[in-house]
């Protein structure tokens, strides 16, 4: 099990100043976000990302992957070409995992998640999810490479059920889901932590751990993992008793210096990862 940092933890800074501090902190690897690489011209980043890798001796385990699978038949179709192109070189870059969603699907106040994603999602827009994914499957045995979808506020995949649903539909056991329980505790139908780990099941591929707080109508993301509203020590807690053996990857999502949180928030999950090896609930 790798602790992964994100790289969009660092947002508003350099790609290197997020290696230096992840190894700094004891990471044991990065998630690479769309704000640090051009994911269209991957041609002409992987020499920049592999030196970037080898210089801080850290390597690129997951990147994030931008689709449109479900606004029309057309956008689809371009995204499956473009993530044909990319998943080749990204295997050669030597990362293991895709992560990412297959469209924005929001409602008419974006900022109110409560109308947006599978709340209103259509029939069509599974349809044309699960048929893009399903096109992906070979290329991804091909490179022996793992497509997530995270569940995110927004997208067809913001509950537990929606996105296992897609995934039951591909039936890959190379695309299944990135649970983030603090997206979705923004998102006010889908399922509480113990729930959506139980919905989940063999499906769960991927962890992002973030936390926040609900203050008054508003989810404020600017709180290390120990401080937030999710407990996390019960929630790695049942997702170790069902045996999961996946990656870990902390994000930042709140405002300020970043790197106080990059560093406590490394220690805090190592400590319940330590206590769980122990046996001790």
């Amino acid at each position: 099990m790798n602790i992964l940092m994100h790289s969009y933890t660092y947002r508003g800074y350099s790609l290197e100043r997020a290696f230096r501090k992840a190894k700094e902190f004891g990471y044991d690897g990065m998630e690479l976000s769309t704000v640090h690489f051009d994911f269209f011209n991957l041609d002409e980043e992987i020499k920049r990302l592999d030196d970037m890798q080898n210089k801080y001796e850290l390597p690129i385990i997951t990147a994030d992957f931008p689709a449109n699978f479900i606004s029309s038949d057309e956008s689809m179709r371009e995204s499956v070409d473009i993530l044909r192109k990319a998943i080749p070189l990204l295997k050669k870059l030597g990362v293991r995992i895709l992560n990412g969603g297959i469209g924005p699907l929001a409602g008419k106040e974006p900022s109110d998640f409560s109308q947006g994603g599978s709340a209103i999602a259509t029939e069509e827009h599974y349809e044309r999810a699960i048929k893009g994914l399903k096109e992906l499957v070979p290329i991804l045995e091909e490179n022996n490479l793992l497509l997530t979808l995270e569940i995110h506020m927004n997208t067809l995949h913001d509950t537990a059920s929606s996105a296992k649903r897609i995934i039951d539909e591909v039936n890959s056991h190379l695309v299944l889901a990135n649970l983030d329980l603090g997206n979705m505790y923004a998102t006010p139908h889908a399922e509480e932590p113990i729930k959506a780990i139980e919905i989940l099941g063999d499906r769960l591929g991927y962890i992002h751990l973030k936390n926040c707080r609900k203050i008054a109508d508003r989810y404020d993301y600017t709180f290390a993992l120990e401080d937030g509203d999710i407990d996390y020590f019960r929630a790695l807690s049942f997702i170790y008793g069902k045996g999961y053996k996946g990656d870990i990857c902390i994000e930042y999502c709140g405002l300020g210096d970043p790197t106080p949180r990059a560093k406590k928030d490394i220690l805090y999950l190592k400590d319940i990862l330590n206590e769980l090896k122990g046996g001790q609930k």
